[in-house]
């Protein structure tokens, strides 16, 4: 993979050479590489050729709504921790879909500095994107909220992000690929991250994996080391602690 293909990158679902125009101008502001597809189709073309940093899409396509392209990246579990925000005409604040966008745009006389606002954070990021190989992240874990919010922090912030709903997916995983770290919830359906780390381990998989629970971290710090945890992060989870777990592990 070249650098050019990690560097910070939008991807614009939007057939309006205007509105692209308007986007580039934000871009070159915050100095990210612009990325349009002018429709759906292409835009889930795009994304299997190379990952975007974040999405933003108007609603109204030709092909299909954005709707669409929400509910294809949210329900792929190496897809589902990329930002996106839907830009649209209406004042409409729901769309009836199972799966939701992180930010919808109304696109009035403010819509510029939302955009922004919501770019921000991949600028701050910029540095981790400019890598030759952008480590390998699974995030366990069977809360969707949780999902998207530590998803989207480590995928920001230039990890590749795979999904795993639980021990036993996460262990499915691991038989096809390896990952360079694991973040895991403890309290799971199906199978917990007690039992999952007890496999991981007899298996003789040394990737680092740290806990992520809502136990006290006095209370539960002990055990964790000695099922076979690296460490362990508290939640709520915060951007700026899990990055520096991810750091900290991989440079172990």
């Amino acid at each position: 993979m070249s650098r050019m293909q990690n560097t910070p990158n939008v991807l614009f679902v939007e057939s309006s050479e205007l509105w692209g125009k308007m986007l580039g101008q934000i871009c070159d502001r915050l100095d990210l590489r612009l990325r349009i597809a002018p429709d759906v189709a292409s835009a889930l073309s795009a994304i299997a050729n190379e990952i975007p940093s974040t999405v933003v899409a108007g609603y109204e396509h030709r092909d299909f709504t954005a709707m669409s392209l929400v509910a294809a990246l949210r329900s792929d579990r190496a897809r589902a921790s990329i930002p996106i925000a839907l830009l649209t005409s209406s004042d409409r604040d729901a769309f009836g879909c199972a799966y939701t966008p992180d930010l919808v745009i109304k696109r009035d006389a403010d819509w510029t500095q939302h955009v922004e606002r919501f770019l921000e954070p991949v600028r701050e990021a910029r540095e981790a994107w400019e890598v030759e190989q952008k480590p390998t992240v699974m995030l366990v874990e069977d809360n969707m909220s949780l999902q998207y919010v530590a998803g989207q922090f480590l995928h920001v912030a230039g990890y590749d992000v795979t999904i795993a709903e639980n021990g036993r997916q996460a262990l499915d995983l691991l038989e096809s690929r390896s990952f360079d770290m694991i973040f895991m919830d403890i309290e799971m359906p199906e199978m917990d991250g007690r039992e999952a780390i007890k496999h991981i381990r007899a298996s003789g998989i040394e990737t680092p994996v740290v806990a992520l629970t809502g136990h006290a971290r006095e209370a539960f710090e002990e055990e964790a080391l000695s099922l076979g945890f690296n460490a362990l992060c508290s939640k709520p989870v915060q951007r700026s602690v899990l990055i520096e777990a991810c750091a900290l592990q991989l440079a172990q």
